[in-house]
């Protein structure tokens, strides 16, 4: 527990805590053979500020490092622009199981002939939930939304080394157009 507070550090000490507990929870699972085998329904939604605590704490699974708590607050903020959606995959129980931010981008997109690109910035579904449909619903909800704002194609990046996210994509119809290795120097 300590090693995963740590590793949430920049969070405030509840939401580690919190986060810290479903990882706990999600390592004393049991193999995925237990779980049913069929595709599970789950119902994608836009979020909404009473999802904020699971949300954050999915957000935190995803990006340990990033600052949850503050981002999640400024999309909920009164009179701030939206430039995107989070959507969310709720279960019947009313558990989120997990959520794909987009946003519309206006930039150049790699491998896109249109603009504007809808761009998948972030898409995590729990592991006790993968490989049951939950992400793929998660995307076509994303591409729903996408053609609702007027684009014509849906983007998306992983890392180099993120097999089954490529793979996911790749199950989702997406195509593979470009490989990057990328730099920085601290000046």
């Amino acid at each position: 527990m300590e090693a995963a507070q740590h590793r949430f550090a920049n969070l405030p000490d509840e939401v580690a805590m919190k986060v810290s507990a479903l990882l706990a929870s999600l390592e004393m699972c049991s193999p995925a053979s237990t779980l049913p085998k069929e595709p599970i329904i789950m119902l994608v939604r836009p979020v909404t500020i009473s999802d904020s605590e699971q949300w954050i704490e999915l957000r935190c699974l995803l990006w340990p490092e990033a600052s949850s708590s503050a981002d999640v607050t400024r999309y909920f903020q009164k009179g701030m622009p939206v430039p995107g959606i989070t959507l969310v995959a709720e279960s019947p129980g009313g558990m989120l199981g997990g959520f794909a931010e987009l946003s519309v981008r206006r930039e150049y997109v790699e491998g896109a002939t249109t603009t504007p690109v809808a761009y998948l910035e972030g898409l995590f579904v729990l592991p006790s939930l993968r490989k049951k449909g939950v992400a793929r619903q998660l995307i076509e909800a994303a591409e729903v939304w996408a053609m609702e704002q007027g684009c014509a194609e849906l983007a998306s990046d992983t890392e180099l080394s993120n097999e089954a996210s490529i793979s996911l994509h790749q199950a989702c119809g997406f195509t593979e157009v470009e490989r990057a290795v990328a730099f920085i120097k601290r000046l």
